[in-house]
């Protein structure tokens, strides 16, 4: 992450001074994984997908939404397109503020989505709240649009005109454009603020390899974010529904601790993937962000070292950048504990996240 000024030129993490983390590179292994394969861009669905093994070839385009899908039970067809459409922040000219409607309260956006979604034409279109500023839109039978679709993932884009981030090329992305202008004029001045909805990140339903044929071993999810749901349970791993757990920095990380402790007992391999550190880093809000990975290390990290004889391995599927909110896909630093490995293993392929723990 970069140097913070506010948190006196540290990054978050080295602001958080993470006791447990520190022991864990003291007394076990580190080093760095490359999460993100050469050509492929720095998000979530690349990076984890690599974690858990599958080579760049088994990782598919145009995904990320249907995974969504999978994971809040939403019926789509494999002649559908699917994109995400995030509520976000614009000034006064259209320019954009924030990709996660910064600012907005859980209720604003709440309001604000459904009451811009009713702009959406009524038959072959549907529009799903997932919650907080993220909602998918599903075009019956235009799945055929999904490689020539263009659109723009607002993280990367801050800044910019809203003009230039608008789905373009296609019938269905004009579709999509027009919907987007006519959500801006209605959220136009909403709660003291201005905010749009705006479509981006086009898929279509996608088979993934099961983690079981990757690796001869069953496994286990604990995560509430939709992406990571969705591709957990494509892959056939057990992924509960976990009260407390909201992918945001509210998230119950004791609750996330005692259903890792509980699914170890059944499971040689389990995820658990927190998000809130992500979404800080969005905000843009630095010590939000360190102080969330405070509590990660406090709660999360001490009861899986303490009440557990597990392997142990942190890692982050991407940077994420305090102070532009932007991704990035260098390789990123682990933290291997209580395996056969000692000190510095260098610098390693992302696949072989698993084999560290399994083998």
């Amino acid at each position: 992450d970069d140097q913070v000024p506010e948190l006196g030129g540290k990054t978050p993490f080295e602001f958080a001074q993470c006791r447990n983390m520190s022991t864990m590179r003291l007394k076990g292994a580190f080093g760095f994984l490359r999460t993100c394969p050469e050509f492929f861009q720095a998000e979530s669905m690349t990076c984890i997908l690599t974690l858990l093994g599958l080579s760049p070839a088994q990782i598919p385009s145009h995904a990320r939404a249907y995974f969504e899908t999978v994971a809040r039970g939403i019926p789509v067809e494999q002649e559908d397109l699917i994109v995400r459409c995030n509520l976000v922040r614009v000034d006064q000219n259209k320019i954009l503020q924030s990709a996660c409607a910064d600012g907005f309260s859980v209720d604003q956006m709440k309001l604000a989505t459904l009451q811009a979604a009713k702009l959406l034409p009524d038959g072959e279109t549907k529009f799903y709240r997932l919650g907080g500023y993220k909602n998918l839109i599903v075009i019956k039978g235009c799945a055929r649009e999904v490689d020539q679709i263009i659109t723009f993932a607002p993280h990367e884009h801050c800044g910019q005109s809203i003009k230039n981030l608008l789905p373009t090329d296609t019938p269905a992305a004009r579709q999509l454009a027009k919907f987007a202008q006519q959500s801006a004029e209605a959220l136009q001045n909403y709660g003291g603020m201005n905010a749009m909805l705006l479509p981006w990140g086009q898929a279509r339903s996608q088979l993934l390899p099961s983690f079981y044929n990757l690796h001869h071993q069953t496994a286990a999810a604990v995560c509430a974010t939709e992406i990571v749901r969705g591709m957990t349970l494509c892959m056939g791993m057990e992924t509960p529904v976990l009260a407390g757990a909201t992918a945001d920095t509210d998230t119950d990380l004791n609750a996330k601790a005692q259903a890792a402790i509980q699914l170890l007992q059944k499971y040689p391999f389990v995820l658990v993937h927190v998000n809130g550190a992500d979404e800080a880093a969005h905000r843009r809000h630095p010590l939000e962000k360190a102080e969330f990975l405070k509590r990660i290390d406090s709660i999360l990290v001490d009861r899986l070292m303490n009440e557990t004889d597990a392997k142990i391995l942190v890692c982050a599927d991407h940077s994420t950048l305090s102070l532009s909110g932007k991704h990035r896909g260098e390789p990123q630093q682990f933290l291997l504990f209580r395996s056969h490995f000692s000190g510095d293993l260098g610098n390693l392929d992302g696949t072989q996240a698993v084999s560290l723990l399994l083998h």
